[in-house]
């Protein structure tokens, strides 16, 4: 998940696909309140900021490859659990 100037990019890491919430890093009146997935999970956009852009300063997945060092794993591996409930 990254932010790209003023849209979110939630990457779907089994494969190259991706959903682009457009404007919704815009301001508070374009934003969304959460995303929920079909199985549930559900990510608050509004408790993710910090978490959104640490993530964007990581980057996304290349076509649907992931080449993270050990270190950004473990810190996604971490951001997952706490913006995912």
């Amino acid at each position: 998940m990254v932010q790209t100037v003023n849209h979110l990019v939630v990457y779907l890491l089994a494969g190259s696909e991706k959903v682009i919430l457009i404007n919704t890093m815009l301001s508070d009146a374009d934003s969304i309140e959460k995303l929920e997935l079909a199985d549930g999970l559900t990510l608050v956009t509004s408790d993710s900021t910090a978490s959104i852009e640490l993530l964007s300063e990581i980057g996304a997945g290349v076509g649907g490859v992931v080449n993270y060092n050990s270190s950004q794993q473990a810190l996604l591996v971490q951001l997952r659990s706490e913006l995912w409930q």
